[in-house]
């Protein structure tokens, strides 16, 4: 036998004692490959290998911990800290680590194996050796293979984070509104999914919206004014969250809708109370356009005209078809001192319904107020036509035909709302006007008297200031606004008319 031979005997040998060796400390047999992936090996002659990345592993099903969708394994990144899985864009907008009590703010990228690793080994039993060793052990190998190399956290960027909370919030309210739905159908395994699914997304949203607070935070704990209208999106999705939690329990199930119970304080006068159940209501669904509506009355009511045209913004904006909505922004307008915006509202409120008699009656009403009698006219005569019963309207025919000449028809109109509405200020002015101009002075006191008898004299001077420009007299007009701010700071339509006209010259 040759030297050769031996040689060959004795690697034969070794080869079958480590074999052994390796199966008297694993219980588990050699990979069912383990042949073909010794014979490779000692083809290639211990050359370096291909790059392994740890996305290659067989059998791994990823998802990213932030979004939860599916994660293609050669795109995954690792949280520095825990080494939950992410896609790259989503640790970027979150700026953290997703999983539940991390907050790393470090993401690593698994690298492929180095190749200095790999180095040309001198015998063949060495190399395959070394297969053997990582098919049986596995995952120890692995961590060698796949060791993590520090990548960059994308920058955070607020606006793209808010425009992902929007989003979020509006999918949370469909799923919310699926829930309601599912609830009201029966469908308990539906509703569950779906307060599952708003549950998840508007828990994410908070986050997202702490991300942002926490950037824009100043060094004595307060936020920086801009960003305190986020605090207020956190409290309104913290207390959706909350009543999440009781619906689950089958609390809110008999709990009164806000709605329905803001309707009644506002009833009762309980203007704060009313508030507070409607910033629940829209807190719950911010679609509900009612709540919007009532919330404008309360803000109204308090003299918070600004946050009254707002909420009534948004009413239009989800709903535009509400005639009745678009009556009471263009009242707002008008008393505003906004004509044109007045004027707007009321003629697209015709649009979408000429046999609307309030319309024609809002748009006679800032005609006169813009000097457009004749157009004006023709709103109430229509308005009249429509509905014959309104008091408003007569007396404003009243003024037309008082700036007309006709004294008689005027006072004839103005019994008419009186007979309607006695307890309005106009109707009483527009006949003593009349009365006066056809010489019956001891009816023009009566009435004058009677008008200022009104139970607010303030509200009572403010119509006759109104009055006073639907038949083109500013002076008058700005003598009753005075007089009647002296009375109440506060009233509405007195401040409007010395904004639009100012004061009486010295």
């Amino acid at each position: 036998m040759s030297e050769h031979d031996d040689a060959g005997e004795a690697l034969e040998r070794e080869f079958e004692d480590v074999l052994a060796t390796l199966h008297a400390f694993t219980p588990a047999p050699p990979p069912a490959d383990l042949e073909e992936r010794i014979a490779m090996t000692l083809k290639k002659d211990a050359a370096p290998a291909a790059p392994q990345v740890v996305a290659a592993l067989p059998g791994v099903s990823l998802r990213c911990t932030f979004c939860h969708d599916g994660l293609p394994r050669e795109e995954a990144s690792f949280c520095a800290g825990c080494l939950a899985p992410h896609h790259d864009d989503c640790f970027g907008r979150h700026g953290r680590c997703a999983a539940p009590g991390c907050g790393e703010v470090r993401l690593v990228r698994p690298r492929a194996a180095d190749q200095r690793l790999s180095r040309r080994r001198p015998r063949a039993l060495l190399a395959a050796a070394s297969v053997l060793v990582a098919g049986l052990v596995g995952a120890a190998a692995a961590r060698i293979a796949w060791e993590p190399v520090p990548v960059a956290a994308p920058p955070f960027d607020p606006v793209r984070a808010f425009e992902e909370y929007k989003r979020l919030d509006q999918e949370a309210m469909a799923a919310f509104r699926a829930l309601v739905m599912a609830e009201r159908a029966g469908n308990a395994p539906l509703a569950q999914v779906k307060r599952a699914e708003a549950h998840a997304k508007w828990t994410r949203a908070i986050d997202i919206l702490n991300r942002i607070l926490d950037d824009h935070r100043e060094p004595h704990g307060t936020v920086n004014p801009a960003y305190e209208g986020y605090e207020e999106e956190m409290g309104r999705v913290a207390q959706v969250l909350v009543d999440l939690e009781k619906r689950a329990q089958g609390g809110p199930a008999q709990e009164r809708d806000p709605l329905v119970r803001a309707r009644e304080r506002l009833a009762a006068g309980d203007l704060a109370g009313a508030r507070t159940d409607l910033d629940r209501a829209l807190a719950l669904d911010p679609m509900r356009v009612e709540a919007y509506v009532l919330r404008a009355e309360v803000s109204a009511r308090s003299d918070d005209l600004r946050a009254a045209l707002d909420d009534l913004h948004r009413a239009i904006e989800l709903d535009p078809g509400r005639t009745d909505v678009l009556l009471l922004r263009s009242r707002l307008r008008f008393d505003l001192g906004d004509l044109d915006g007045s004027l707007a509202d009321a003629e697209r409120a015709l649009v979408l319904d000429p046999l609307e008699a309030g319309a024609n009656l809002q748009r006679a009403r800032v005609r006169l107020a813009r000097g457009e009698r004749e157009a004006a006219r023709a709103d109430l005569e229509r308005a009249l036509q429509l509905a014959p019963r309104v008091g408003a309207a007569w007396s404003l025919l009243g003024w037309v035909r008082l700036g007309a000449g006709e004294a008689d028809g005027a006072r004839a109109n103005a019994d008419r709302a009186i007979d309607l509405a006695p307890d309005d200020v106009v109707p009483w002015l527009v006949r003593a006007r009349a009365s006066e101009a056809l010489g019956d002075l001891r009816q023009a006191a009566a009435d004058l008297e009677r008008a200022l008898m009104h139970p607010e004299p303030a509200e009572a001077l403010a119509r006759r200031a109104q009055a006073w420009l639907a038949l083109g007299d500013v002076d008058a007009a700005r003598a009753d606004a005075a007089a009647a701010l002296e009375l109440d700071a506060r009233n509405v339509t007195a401040r409007g008319i010395l904004r639009e006209f100012g004061p009486l010259p010295r």
